[in-house]
């Protein structure tokens, strides 16, 4: 568990209302830290660990991390300098539009319902990476078609960068799902079942979603 000290105010409103705080780990380097539920705690390292590690998207790695002063549990992500929100970026500061589409994606693979423009950040160099995936591992995918994804893959989707991405996910088997998972599961302190299991089950409902209907042809229909 990473140890967190020196504490001190941030944009609260940069990963939404848990009031993120700045401060270092024990290695010296900058890092965000904020508290949660427990469940949330191994909900947003899981779904991080997936998205980075299992499937291979830009993303901002969360670990559970300790305050050494008080003793407050919670996740901490290395602090991204220079990075602005999506949504005060723009779609025209992006860099990697075709990542950027496999990012949303798998976070609908991963069931994530709150990945708004928010929560994907522009580097300096227009490179787009996730953040806060605290409200993954639910089935089905929500967003209008105003929402953020929407605007993505309208703008920025193509049938050869969503299919990439989407092909990969039809061809999981329930069993490498599962194996997934475990691997993510296993950067917690302690194991987390329910939360795995809940992971598995959405992440196995959406692959047969995929498997089953054209999830975004209504997104790529001007294409």
């Amino acid at each position: 568990m990473r140890q967190i000290s020196n504490l001190g105010p941030f944009q609260t409103d940069y990963f939404g209302v848990n009031g993120p705080k700045r401060g270092v780990d024990e290695r010296g380097r900058e890092v965000l830290f904020k508290v949660n539920r427990q469940s949330d705690n191994a909900t947003e390292v899981i779904a991080s660990h997936l998205l980075v590690d299992e499937l291979g998207q830009l993303g901002a790695i969360a670990d559970e991390a300790i305050h050494t002063e008080n003793g407050e549990q919670g996740v901490c992500t290395d602090l991204l300098p220079n990075h602005r929100k999506l949504k005060d970026a723009g779609l025209e500061a992006v860099s990697n539009p075709d990542q950027l589409v496999g990012q949303v994606i798998a976070r609908d693979f991963l069931g994530d319902w709150d990945a708004h423009s928010g929560n994907y950040l522009v580097g300096p160099d227009g490179v787009t990476r996730s953040i806060d995936l605290g409200k993954a591992g639910n089935k089905g995918i929500v967003g209008s078609p105003t929402s953020t994804r929407a605007r993505i893959l309208k703008q920025l989707g193509t049938h050869e960068n969503v299919q990439t991405y989407y092909q990969r996910y039809r061809e999981l088997s329930d069993e490498q799902i599962q194996q997934m998972v475990e691997r993510a599961g296993s950067h917690l302190e302690q194991p987390a079942p329910q939360v795995e299991a809940r992971f598995i089950e959405a992440m196995i409902y959406q692959r047969d979603n995929f498997r089953k209907y054209e999830i975004y042809k209504d997104e790529l229909s001007r294409d």
